[in-house]
């Protein structure tokens, strides 16, 4: 049986802004041009007095500083990415899985998904629900109890829109607003995924046809 996970991503402006200041300081630092940079780049002859190790860093082994090398040399700060898959560590429950960034890529995903393979019903667990239809929606009428996150009607307007049935990918995104998260600047997204655990998965599944 196949699994979902939750694929996040911080939106393009945010990124763009990131990587934009992030050249502009290391321009500054360093004395580059930043017409030179977002040109052809600056070479080791064009390099004046720089050490050779900071070129070589700089540069990222490719012979010439660009805005692109300036965007992935780790200058020790947190990206966007780093600090929002920081923020869902803290937020969401152990078990659930965070994976990534891997990189100083400010862009780079970041996957979630339930250690235990099955991400949409625990997400509805998050949000005070269960899936008793098997629809693979949570009704915010039926199927859900008042509780921390969930306390009036329009916290249960709120989860589940217009036709007051929430999906996982909607749960996922009230759950995490609810808990802090700014949930503007980040893209979540549902995909089908294999399960973390394929075992667990299997017996959940069969416990779950049972009823």
């Amino acid at each position: 049986m196949s699994d979902i996970s939750f694929r996040v991503q911080v939106n393009p402006e945010i990124v763009k802004k990131y990587n934009d200041e992030k050249v502009d300081k290391l321009a500054g630092k360093h004395g580059l041009d930043k017409k030179e940079l977002a040109g052809d780049g600056i070479d080791l002859g064009e390099a004046d007095g720089m050490q050779l190790n900071t070129f070589k860093k700089l540069s990222g082994g490719t012979g010439k500083i660009t805005q692109a090398t300036l965007i992935k040399f780790d200058d020790g700060n947190e990206t966007p990415a780093q600090k929002y898959a920081g923020e869902l560590r803290k937020v969401l429950p152990s078990s659930m899985s965070v994976k990534g960034p891997m990189s100083k890529d400010a862009s780079e995903v970041i996957t979630i998904q339930s250690k235990y393979g099955n991400t949409a019903n625990e997400t509805f667990t998050m949000v005070g629900g269960a899936d008793g239809n098997k629809d693979g929606q949570l009704d915010v009428g039926d199927e859900i109890s008042e509780n921390d996150l969930v306390k009036t009607t329009n916290d249960a307007i709120e989860l589940g829109g217009k036709d007051l049935k929430a999906t996982p990918e909607e749960a996922a995104k009230f759950f995490l607003k609810k808990k802090g998260i700014n949930t503007s600047e980040i893209s979540i997204k549902s995909e089908t995924a294999a399960p973390l655990n394929t075992k667990l998965n299997s017996l959940l599944n069969g416990l779950e046809e049972k009823k």
